[in-house]
């Protein structure tokens, strides 16, 4: 065994490398987690799904009872204000519904045109 000569030697690293290699891989941690947050972040809320489906089931009972008046509409946990403005173009009118959760922030918002 003592005849046994290694084929070749491995360099040992200095410390600034060693540094150097963890503020890298600090650095690309940091980054993999932003992006990761943004990506998680940037869905839709349950509560905003729930609200998009409260609205639109509000314009089709307007449509339906042929309701078009200024409303203030409490459902579950959402405050849905229905609004009406009159148009320079003839008959037609644009019906605004906003959904508010119970701290008054936004959650939807849905504006269409009747005829």
């Amino acid at each position: 065994m003592a005849g046994i000569k290694p084929i070749h030697k491995l360099k040992a690293s200095t410390l600034v490398e060693a540094l150097i290699a963890m503020v890298i891989i600090m650095g690309a941690f940091a980054l993999g987690t932003s992006v990761f947050m943004t990506v998680f972040s940037s869905g839709q809320s349950q509560q905003h799904i729930n609200g998009e489906i409260v609205l639109s089931n509000i314009v089709n009972e307007s449509y339906v009872n042929n309701r078009f008046l200024d409303e203030l509409i409490e459902v579950d946990d959402l405050q849905i204000e229905k609004t009406i403005e009159k148009t320079d173009e003839g008959n037609a009118l644009i019906m605004t519904c906003t959904a508010y959760d119970v701290t008054g922030k936004l959650i939807a918002e849905r504006r269409d045109v009747v005829y």
